[in-house]
């Protein structure tokens, strides 16, 4: 077994991620995040099997940290419209302003289309993220409001909207992605101003 340098798996994958901003997908391989970590790359290995283990565990760690702020955001105010609204400014900011962060999760998106691994930690990650939204507007919505659809219903009509905006942004640079977030936004308290109102 290779001798492992006093390094712990976070900072490894901290090393990739740096890889993957200053160098781009193409770049990381396990002798390149070795080399930003400066250590070998039985180090890596002793860590993580394959590659495609490094890139998941970058992609979950890039989740992680996206669902913190949105858990900041919505902590924020116990404005209930509010919250909505600091939340989905979170959402804007993780998912159509972080283009590193998108092209890793669709890069696994058509890995898992294909590969059986890559389809479970897609699985875990879309399950995580919704949760998350679920969780939000469950605490946003008060028991007053009379929503005519599910909350989960919700959350991943939601979630496949920010993802749809996202893709759209990486391909559409001419997409003034700001402004059609506005709209949406415009659209999601509304519709929970008029409910709540009732």
């Amino acid at each position: 077994m290779a001798r492992v340098r006093n390094i712990s798996r976070d900072q490894i994958v901290e090393a990739a991620k740096t890889v993957l901003q200053h160098r781009g997908p193409e770049a990381l391989t396990i002798k390149a995040v070795a080399e930003q970590a400066s250590v070998t790359q039985g180090t890596i290995y002793y860590y993580f099997k394959a590659k495609e283990d490094l890139v998941n565990a970058v992609i979950r760690s890039a989740v992680d940290e996206q669902i913190e702020r949105f858990d900041a955001a919505f902590a924020s105010t116990h404005d209930e419209l509010m919250r909505i609204e600091r939340t989905l400014d979170a959402v804007r900011e993780a998912f159509l302003k972080d283009d590193d962060f998108h092209r890793r999760l669709f890069g696994l998106v058509a890995k898992g289309l294909a590969d059986e691994g890559s389809a479970r930690e897609m699985q875990l990650i879309m399950e995580r993220l919704s949760a998350t939204m679920d969780k939000h507007l469950r605490a946003a919505i008060s028991d007053k409001t009379r929503l005519p659809v599910p909350v989960e219903h919700i959350g991943r009509i939601l979630r496949a909207t920010f993802d749809g905006l996202a893709l759209q942004s990486l391909f559409d640079k001419e997409i003034d992605i700001d402004a059609v977030f506005d709209s949406l936004k415009v659209i999601i308290l509304a519709l929970y101003g008029h409910d709540r109102a009732e």
